[in-house]
């Protein structure tokens, strides 16, 4: 599912290795996908004291340590206490620093948008009617239209 999911179960009550668990994906193992959330500071932002305030919070240790181990995902920064998070987020930042990271075409971080627009329509399509050529040829054609493949 998703680090996510972690949290809607934690704020259920549920325990870790008791009530759930978790693996990699069949296939998965030595990747990390990653998928970064960002925030930004808009160019002529209207209050820009209050802008800075704001990320310098969020990106601040204690602010990581509290969001993330609610939420079920792991801290950008490398100086958190580990103890603070639970089991899944230590496998999940052990996995980080051991593993081969990769970015995800799913959510826009590897591709333009063009693509990725054109690969969800061939996968519906793929899932309708199984047609792999179709798919494949479908596939072929949205990397060589967004600049992906020449």
């Amino acid at each position: 599912m998703g680090d996510w999911t972690y949290g809607e179960l934690a704020k259920a009550g549920l325990k870790e290795n008791q009530d759930f668990g978790w693996v990699s994906s069949p296939g998965t193992e030595g990747a990390f996908l990653a998928v970064v959330d960002g925030f930004t500071l808009a160019k002529d932002a209207p209050h820009l004291d209050e802008a800075i305030a704001w990320l310098e919070m969020v990106g601040s240790k204690e602010a990581q340590e509290t969001f993330n181990a609610m939420k079920g995902s792991i801290p950008v920064r490398t100086d958190v206490d580990k103890s603070k998070l639970g089991v899944y987020q230590r496998w999940s930042m052990d996995s980080f620093d051991r593993d081969v990271l990769l970015a995800s075409c799913v959510h826009g971080e590897v591709v333009p948008a063009s693509f990725q627009q054109e690969l969800n329509e061939a996968i519906s399509l793929f899932v309708a009617d199984r047609n792999v050529e179709r798919f494949t040829a479908a596939l072929v054609q949205a990397a060589r239209a967004s600049g992906v493949s020449k």
